[in-house]
């Protein structure tokens, strides 16, 4: 749950408001503030966090404040705080760093040469499946701070306000670490 005591440096704006009231219901209590990025593209709305652990920011289009409602803006928090929690992009730093050790230390010749290959095919390979399933926990996560189906209509108005076909797959993209839409639309 959210730390009351957690301070965001807003802007005295209605969006900083509202974000704040937002971000403190979606539990962000690891995140020390937020910031609204005015951009000239107001087809991006999204929302990303970055930082260590200790200093971690919420960055926000204002697009994002504009295009969605409290519900679905609260429904989208809840994913990245679940991403959060779960920590998609730690495993996806861990998976990119192990993997490109063992690639050029088998490029330089230390060891052997096929044991290092497959040792970061291996790396890369696990790490998109666990990034996968973190992925789907992080969804996980965000429906019990709100309603499944909550989580179901934002992921859908997500994917209409960025002109995205919420596809699902039988067999993942090996190519990506994300889930497709469609099968996390699925309430």
């Amino acid at each position: 749950m959210a730390d009351p005591s957690t301070s965001f440096d807003f802007n005295a704006d209605w969006g900083a408001c509202r974000l704040s009231r937002t971000a403190l219901f979606t539990g962000r209590s690891n995140v020390r503030n937020a910031r609204i990025l005015k951009t000239e593209n107001e087809e991006t709305a999204s929302t990303v966090v970055r930082g260590p652990p200790s200093y971690r920011r919420l960055f926000v289009t204002g697009a994002f404040l504009d295009v969605f409602g409290d519900e679905t803006a609260t429904a989208l928090l809840a994913t990245e705080a679940g991403k959060l929690q779960t920590h998609v992009f730690d495993i996806r730093l861990g998976t990119v760093l192990v993997a490109s050790i063992a690639l050029i230390a088998s490029v330089i010749g230390i060891g052997s040469r096929w044991s290092l290959l497959g040792l970061s095919l291996g790396v890369v390979l696990i790490g998109v499946w666990l990034g996968r399933r973190r992925i789907r926990a992080a969804d996980e996560y965000a429906a019990e701070q709100v309603r499944q189906t909550t989580v179901a209509d934002a992921l859908t108005e997500y994917a209409d306000v960025h002109a995205l076909e919420p596809a699902r797959r039988r067999i993942p993209n090996p190519h990506t670490i994300k889930v497709a839409l469609g099968d996390r639309i699925v309430p």
